[in-house]
């Protein structure tokens, strides 16, 4: 299943700085795909809406970077 309208977006701590970016969001039976428009917001990939999507399979993060598509441990990943 690949779906689009939640706009997923990670925020993590790296080296003591906090980066928030739009990303992939997926556990292997579903994708969700990030917002690609500037003017399109993103909501947390740790916000309660993603919970039933990915509750009982847990979920992988693949962030959208200026040079690629970089997976992001889920310990880093932070609440809004």
């Amino acid at each position: 299943e690949i779906a689009g309208h939640l706009h997923p977006a990670a925020k993590l701590s790296l080296y003591g700085h906090t980066l928030r970016r739009a990303c992939f969001v997926g556990n292997g039976h579903r994708l969700v795909l990030p917002a690609y428009g500037a003017l399109t917001g993103g909501l947390n990939v740790l916000d309660t809406a993603f919970a039933p999507l990915f509750a009982n399979d847990g979920f992988s993060v693949w962030m959208l970077g200026d040079e690629g598509l970089y997976p992001v441990p889920t310990r880093r990943l932070r609440e809004d």
